[in-house]
Formats: C-alpha cells, structure tokens, sequence
C-alpha cells in the first residue's frame, strides 16, 4: 500500500531530545518533526494537538520520557492501521522495567496494530550500568537486551535492600520520638526537650580555630567515562568543571583558614589530595581511575582523614561533598558513617550530596547532614550542563558562624 507509518521517538530528556533535533544527521527530517515536551506542552491546547497529531501517516514527533507514561495517542486512521500502526522508538534504556512497558504500551493500543523497538548508543548504556563502551560493543546483536536486563535486575535488587535498611533507621528514630512524646504527655519532659534541642541547633556550621577541613568525595566510576549522548561532554570532564569553578568561589572570599582533600571513589576508595591549602593555589588536576560504583568506601575514607588527619578534636570543622552520578546497594551503610560524624561533631560537621544526572538516585539525600540530624536542604540535584551550577550553590551554603 501506498503511504507511511508514523513515528514516536522517546528520548531521556529534553536536552538530548534537542541536541538530536537540531544535529546535522536529522536535518532532512526536522520540518516533518514535533516536539513534545513539558515546555511545548505547557498549554492544554498545544500538548492535545502535538498528541493527536502524532498519529498522522508520516509524522515524526520527539517525546521526553514523562509522556512515555499514561498519555494516550489514539489512531483513528483505518489507513494507518493498515500499514502497520504506529512505530515507537525508545532512544534509552530504563532502569525502571515498569517505564519500559509503560512506553512500549503506547503502540498497538486497544487493539490497533503498532510495534515498537529500542535504538541505543553504547556510551549511554555504558554509564547508566558502570561499564566501558568497549564492552558494550562487544555483546553479541541478540545478546544486548538479556544483558542490559541483567543488570537492571540486579541494580534493582541493591537499590531495594538500601531503601530497606533505610527504612529500619527511620523507624528507629521515629520509636524515639514516640516514646519521648509518650513520657511527655506523662509529665516527663525531659527526653522530648533534648530532642527539640538536637533538632532546632541555632546557627549554622561552627569553624574551629584552624578553619574548615573541605573533603570531596568524587565519583570516578565507569559511567562518568560517557558521555550520556553523542553531543555533550564526559560527565567527569563537566564534574571538573565544576569542581574548578567550586575551588574558584571559595578562594575568592579570602579565607587562608580553608584546606581541601579529596577522595575519588569507584568500587574501592583513595585519597588523592589531602589538607592542600585552597588560598592562593589553583585547583589539581585529578586523574580517574575508571571502576564500577560503592558510597561506603569513599564515606570510611573521609571519616578517616577527620579522624586521623583534621577534625573538630584538633581545630577543625570538617565538610564533607559527595557527588556521584549512579546508585549503589551500599547507600545505608555510607550513611550510617556520616549520620555517626553528625551525631559526634553536631554542628561542627556538615555533609553535602549532589546528584547528577538522570541515574542519580534520590537516596543520596539520606547521606546529607547538619547541626547533627539529617538535613535534607543539603542535597542537590544537577541535570547534565548544570553541575558546575549544583557546585556553587553549595560553596555559597557553607556560611559558617564562628567559635
């Protein structure tokens, strides 16, 4: 028959969505494309016409992965059924098995004909799952999706097991509050204001008389090697922009009580800089060693250069900076490190996480402390581009009192 399919294309976000629209290698077809997005969408009006246009014959129409779930795109052209249905395309591949299914539902719904298939580059895989690209191309055609589902089982399984360990600690602190509610409604008021008091410190960060004790914890494993699409940099090339343009605005308030180590972590740990003066030095070059992604490690390293190096028992107030761009199944126990320093040095310890990217999970912000409870005002999220950004707002929180 005469005539073409329609296309639905998902991508990851809006900004590989538009560095793939506005590439040299789809300019022939960007006069046929629409864009849907939470941008081009944002008025009722625009999102319903974008949508049911989509199913026109020949249409091409870029999506990000929000409209990969729950939005319906009806086909009321017999034609269009007859050749084939709807094709949708899948740019990425999800670590949530449910939102795979969910964006493979948007063809061949209520009962039309459709199909669906995933077209993937090897450097976005490799950084969602900790591996090279080497790798990745090295899986034989048909051996790709078994693997990549693998890998998400597992990383599913390690994500779950943290979550719980999570949630005994929660529970744990809300039976204290409970229980000091309770001794308080039977005129025992004394655990109830030592929990008010541990939960409302006045002030912010105290400096000891030797300054601040800055500790990156910076991610170096696989999937900081690519690129998270063709046209946009390393994650770790951007992470050290960030760390430089961090290093900048600190030195800038001309502070020589400030001192700066770094710990570079993957699957194990190492300290690469330690207690080097921030005045008056410009920021190192820090070299990776790429490897697959554990928190504890790097969070045992940092607690020991507070411990044995500069700490509050020899003048120091420690501030600890953990970034990392993926998850991993040893989160609780990382953050059992850093909830023991907050509990110990109160508000002479503060911790800081930033999430970047899409594979950040959101169980860094259990790793982020101040004035000796969890904070979760010190995590941060930053999107691809805007690390540098996510760094900044950081130096500028650490405003510290003094002792």
């Amino acid at each position: 028959m005469e005539g073409q399919r329609s296309v639905l294309v998902f991508f990851r976000d809006e900004a590989e969505l538009h560095r793939f629209r506005d590439s040299s290698y789809f300019a022939s077809h960007r006069a046929q494309a629409s864009v849907l997005t939470e941008l081009t969408a944002s008025r009722r009006e625009d999102r319903d016409s974008v949508i049911k246009s989509a199913t026109r014959q020949g249409m091409i129409t870029l999506a990000t992965r929000i409209y990969g779930r729950g939005t319906d795109f009806k086909v009321f052209d017999d034609r269009l059924d007859k050749l084939g249905g709807m094709h949708v395309l899948q740019t990425f591949f999800s670590r949530d098995l449910s939102e795979e299914v969910q964006i493979q539902g948007r063809c061949a719904r209520q009962g039309n004909k459709g199909s669906y298939s995933q077209v993937l580059l090897s450097t976005s895989v490799a950084s969602d799952f900790d591996l090279t690209a080497e790798k990745v191309n090295g899986w034989q055609p048909a051996q790709v999706y078994a693997n990549l589902a693998s890998l998400r089982a597992k990383a599913g399984a390690g994500e779950v097991q943290s979550l719980r360990e999570m949630a005994v600690e929660r529970l744990r602190e809300h039976n204290v509050v409970a229980k000091s509610l309770t001794s308080f409604s039977k005129g025992d008021s004394s655990a109830l204001d030592q929990l008010l008091r541990r939960h409302n410190s006045p002030g912010g960060l105290s400096i000891g008389p030797q300054g601040l004790h800055l500790i990156f914890c910076l991610d170096e494993s696989a999937s900081m090697r690519s690129p998270r699409s063709y046209f946009s940099p390393t994650p770790w090339d951007e992470l050290m922009q960030a760390f430089n343009v961090f290093w900048a605005q600190s030195a800038a308030e001309n502070d020589s009580r400030k001192h700066v180590s770094v710990v570079q972590f993957g699957h194990d740990a190492r300290t690469t800089l330690q207690m080097a003066p921030l005045q008056g030095s410009a920021a190192p070059k820090l070299t990776p060693h790429w490897s697959t992604t554990r928190f504890h490690p790097a969070a045992t390293m940092a607690a020991d250069l507070i411990y044995s190096v500069a700490g509050p028992h020899n003048g120091y107030t420690p501030v600890v900076i953990f970034m990392s761009d993926g998850a991993a199944s040893d989160v609780a126990s990382a953050a059992q490190v850093f909830e023991g320093l907050a509990r110990q040095y109160s508000n002479q310890f503060a911790s800081y996480t930033v999430g970047f990217g899409a594979g950040a999970p959101r169980t860094l912000e259990h790793m982020a402390f101040a004035n000796g409870v969890l904070e979760k005002n010190n995590y941060r999220t930053a999107s691809v581009g805007s690390l540098a950004d996510a760094f900044s707002a950081v130096a500028k929180s650490i405003s510290p009192g003094r002792l």
